[in-house]
């Protein structure tokens, strides 16, 4: 039987193991697996990282962790943070839980995807009010996209 080694990332083993668990369970919410890690190894980094250090770190194609970002970034589960002397950009993740639990809920209408709003019984005010979820969505969207307030 051949033994099949498989290279280490060169994460410390504890860290190793919470981003594997991390991004399964990340899997099993319905978020992509690399979003998932990419955010774990932010979360548990002692500085910024850039993406090259995570893709380094992670062993993932340096294209799917640029979208993974922009998608941590629309979340605002990540930030980009300046580095002096460096001139690429650094990332951290959002460390108070409160603050990762609740920033994705607080935006009821808005989705990662950038002009694609969610206007369904599911979103506020609910199934008992017919037609004001589409009517607040579009409200959002005109917010977003034209910066009208009323």
């Amino acid at each position: 039987m051949t033994e099949i080694e498989i290279e280490s990332s060169g994460l410390p083993p504890a860290i190793e193991q919470f981003v594997l668990r991390w991004g399964d369970m990340g899997g099993q919410w319905g978020v992509n697996r690399s979003v998932a890690q990419i955010h774990a190894l932010l979360y548990v980094s002692e500085r910024p990282l850039t993406a090259e250090d995570i893709a380094d770190a992670l062993g993932m194609a340096r294209s799917n962790v640029s979208n993974s970002m922009r998608e941590l970034l629309a979340w605002k589960l990540i930030r980009r943070v300046p580095v002096l002397g460096d001139r690429r950009d650094h990332y951290e993740a959002e460390t108070d839980l409160w603050q990762m639990v609740a920033r994705p809920t607080w935006r009821w209408y808005r989705t990662p995807k950038r002009g694609l709003y969610l206007c369904s019984a599911s979103t506020p005010p609910g199934v008992a009010v017919h037609g004001m979820c589409g009517y607040f969505a579009a409200r959002c969207a005109l917010r977003d996209v034209f910066g009208l307030n009323r």
